[in-house]
């Protein structure tokens, strides 16, 4: 259903519409993902990041549901909590990640930042 309009997605396929309406975070659209499925994924491969990446700073230009799961990780919310993260379009994200004697932690520099850098 990629590339569709919200009004062309639910004439083409009226049930699984409704059903994905009906819970978005665990509902996948046809032939695809769902939210929750998107935060496992990204999860998997953010966490493989930051342990690769010991000393470097690391740049992902992405969408924002993947903005989405990667700050779900970072705050340890829900699927579903994150989903109430409104990401700006072309906007900028940043966290920063403190290790310290194998504890990890983050920062939320900002979200949705859109002045020129």
């Amino acid at each position: 259903m990629e590339g569709l309009s919200y009004e062309q997605a639910r004439l083409e396929n009226a049930k699984a519409y409704a059903k994905f309406w009906e819970n978005p975070v665990e509902n996948a659209p046809p032939a695809g993902e769902s939210f929750a499925e998107v935060c496992q994924r990204v999860g998997e491969f953010f966490n493989l990041v930051v342990r690769e990446n010991t000393n470097d700073d690391v740049v992902f230009i992405v969408h924002a549901g993947t903005i989405r799961a990667i700050l779900a990780q970072a705050l340890q919310l829900e699927p579903a909590q994150s989903q109430l993260l409104d990401i700006t379009p072309l906007s900028l994200s940043r966290i920063t990640l403190y290790r310290h004697e194998g504890a990890l932690s983050w920062k939320i520099d900002f979200i949705n930042s859109t002045a020129a850098y």
